[in-house]
Order: structure tokens, then C-alpha cells, then sequence
């Protein structure tokens, strides 16, 4: 059996590297990190005269993400989706077809217009934000919520899973670090205490081999 890797035990290297905010402040526009050029590319000018609409489906989706947090951070465990991107606002998901419109039908609106208006404007800022190619995916862009837990469960979810797939603790963690948080090898050695970064470069090398997505 796999060994499981929690929070507590790679604190020292989250607080460094994965802000995460716990000051219980409001948000006030669920969408920030939706421009309106990405509404604009995303539905080709058609939506733009209901802009006000689409970001309400917008809202309407990040909460629906929000209030299902748990759920889906234990469906990226499991293997439903697939972690393309984080940035310091948003996390960027794969889904196939059937899980993306299951995800998507809380937004509930009475036609098929912002339906289809918030998968477009997904995949407009999943091509701002990545070079993923998304074949047969679609992408799920979530902002991040304001409470720590969710970020807690986000992480654990996310190297487990690498776990899951065969990496080692180490291995998982140096991965996630270096190719999906983008340090360089030496700045995540330094911030994980290790002297040198050979043993997080030589983790992320068979990280690499194993997964079946590399």
C-alpha cells in the first residue's frame, strides 16, 4: 500500500510556496480572474451585449465550485480530473466530457445560450493560462476559494493522486513543486531544507517516467 502524504508533514514547504488567503474577507466579484476579453474570445462578440449574464453564469459556477470543493478535490485523487495549471488566483482542471457537463449544470440557466457560453469562456482563459493541448479535455478554470481547508485539501488531493499513479512521497511532492508550481529545482530544494537540488531533480526526472500523461 501506498504511504499517504498530509498537510501537516510538507508545512514548512506550503508556506512558502501556495497562498492561500485566511483573512475571512469577501470576495465581491467571483469572476476577477475572468477579463472580458476572455467573454469576448470565448463566445466570438455574441455574448457580448449580455456580458452582464455571462459573468452572472460565471458567479453562478464559481460558487458552485466553491460550495462542492471537497468533492471535486477528492475527484482529482481519484483520478475524474486532471491538474493542468495552478497560478496564485485560479487552478486550471481536464475533464472529460460527461464530468464537464455534470460540473457545469449548476450554473442551471433556462437556455442552452450561457451554457454554452461558460464552457467557451473556460476554454478562452484555459488558452490564456496554459499550452495545454486539450484534445478530447475540457478545461475547468476555478478560483481559488478564501479559506485555508480548501487549500489543504487541494494539495493532499493532488499528491495523492500522483501517489496513486506510483510516484513516491518524494517523488509527488518534488513534481508538483518543479512542473506544476514551476520553481526551479534548486529554489524548491532550498525552500523543502535539502542541501542541493540533485534529489529533487532526480525525483522529478522518475516522476516524469512514470506518469502516464508525460
Amino acid at each position: 500500500m501506498n504511504p499517504r502524504v498530509h498537510f501537516d508533514d510538507l508545512e514548512e514547504c506550503v508556506s512558502e510556496t501556495t497562498e492561500i488567503r485566511t483573512d475571512g474577507g469577501e470576495i465581491d466579484d467571483r469572476t476577477q480572474h475572468i477579463t472580458d476579453d476572455d467573454i469576448a474570445h470565448g463566445t466570438d462578440g455574441e455574448a457580448i451585449q449580455d456580458i452582464n449574464k455571462v459573468r452572472e453564469a460565471l458567479e453562478t459556477f464559481q460558487r458552485s465550485a466553491e460550495e462542492t470543493w471537497s468533492e471535486h478535490m477528492y475527484g482529482i485523487e481519484q483520478g475524474h480530473y486532471w491538474l493542468v495549471e495552478e497560478t496564485d488566483d485560479v487552478i486550471v482542471l481536464a475533464a472529460n466530457d460527461a464530468l464537464y457537463k455534470e460540473y457545469l449544470s449548476p450554473t442551471a440557466h433556462d437556455t442552452a445560450d450561457y451554457h454554452y457560453a461558460v464552457r467557451s469562456v473556460m476554454h478562452s482563459i484555459a488558452r490564456r493560462l496554459t499550452d495545454y493541448n486539450w484534445g478530447y479535455s475540457y478545461p475547468l478554470v476555478i478560483a481559488k476559494p478564501d479559506d485555508f481547508e480548501s487549500g489543504r485539501l487541494f494539495i493532499e488531493a493532488v499528491v495523492n493522486r500522483y501517489i496513486n499513479e506510483g510516484l513516491s512521497p518524494e517523488q509527488a511532492w518534488a513534481y508538483y513543486g518543479v512542473e506544476i508550481r514551476d520553481n526551479s529545482p534548486n529554489q524548491w530544494a532550498k525552500r523543502c531544507g535539502y542541501s542541493d537540488h540533485s534529489a529533487v531533480s532526480e525525483a522529478v526526472r522518475k516522476a516524469k517516467k512514470k506518469l502516464p500523461r508525460e
